[in-house]
């Protein structure tokens, strides 16, 4: 990774915090993508973001700033996350965080948990949610383990990266806090040989298709809206559900089941690095996963 790009990268992350120095929200949904993708929304979670805004007022998103890149990248963007959350903190003491993290992204949640592992401290109060999707490092035979319709299908299959022979830690897990906390949720689609790769029919074009689906994307928005405090219904027609939260009307709003044009996208407080930073070797399967992503990009 070139240290011209790291380097533009942190200045980016330096700036969008100067932006928003003086910004304070109810909530912040910060979103962490997948390898390869362009610096910005990842395309996995395309329509909860913009659904999850949209039925509750007053919150925003923050793309974490990271190279995601297919080598020795995660740890950037967990010391991104972190700082933001830290800083958050400090300058807005009322704000939520809701973390999603993709692929990479998720590793790079996976990581940036193990600041917020006391329960009693401010940094694990604000977390509200944590959503995770195609991450390599999922511990099975955990009931926060759900596939892609909610199910458990796969709940005892492993993640690609999860080593059952290195406790769990810095780079293999989530803390155990968080399992138990009724805080986290961690998707894994039918045969994803990244979070499931002992999957009989496993093959990488279902690590890409979290995006494109209805289901995922109405549980993951149902999943968020709760933890903000909002009720959801089901739809008995088969289209998506209804979400009612706490807003200025009080009235029930419908997530629609089209795509949005464009979600809402800022900053809040960031401020001097945690120094966290686990510089840990990434393997190839990034570069693969990478490729499947930018194909995905350009169909």
């Amino acid at each position: 990774m070139p240290f011209k790009y790291i380097s533009f990268l942190a200045g980016l992350a330096a700036v969008l915090a100067q932006d928003a120095a003086s910004t304070c929200n109810n909530y912040v949904i910060i979103s962490t993508r997948g390898t390869f993708e362009h610096q910005g929304p990842s395309i996995g979670f395309k329509d909860m973001i913009a659904w999850t805004l949209g039925n509750v007022t007053g919150g925003v998103e923050y793309d974490t700033v990271y190279p995601a890149a297919q080598n020795q990248t995660f740890y950037l963007g967990t010391d991104d996350v972190v700082r933001y959350i830290d800083a958050g903190v400090q300058s807005c003491p009322d704000q939520r965080y809701l973390l999603l993290g993709y692929s990479q992204g998720a590793s790079v949640t996976d990581a940036a948990l193990y600041n917020y592992t006391d329960p009693e401290s401010a940094g694990y109060k604000a977390i509200a949610a944590v959503l995770l999707i195609g991450n390599p490092y999922k511990i099975p035979d955990k009931v926060n383990d759900v596939d892609q319709l909610g199910g458990s299908s796969n709940r005892q299959l492993r993640g690609s990266l999860y080593n059952t022979s290195l406790p769990v830690g810095y780079g293999n897990g989530i803390p155990e806090v968080f399992y138990t906390s009724n805080k986290l949720i961690d998707i894994c689609y039918e045969n994803d040989p990244v979070c499931a790769p002992q999957s009989a029919h496993a093959n990488l074009t279902a690590h890409i298709l979290y995006g494109g689906s209805l289901a995922v994307q109405n549980m993951g928005t149902r999943f968020l809206v709760s933890k903000l405090g909002g009720a959801t219904t089901n739809s008995t027609n088969g289209t998506s559900p209804t979400t009612s939260a706490s807003g200025s009307s009080g009235s029930s709003i419908p997530v629609s089941t089209s795509t949005p044009s464009s979600t809402s996208s800022t900053t809040v407080p960031t401020g001097p690095a945690s120094g966290l930073a686990v510089a840990v070797q990434m393997p190839a399967l990034w570069t693969t996963i990478g490729l499947a992503l930018v194909s995905a990009f350009l169909a």
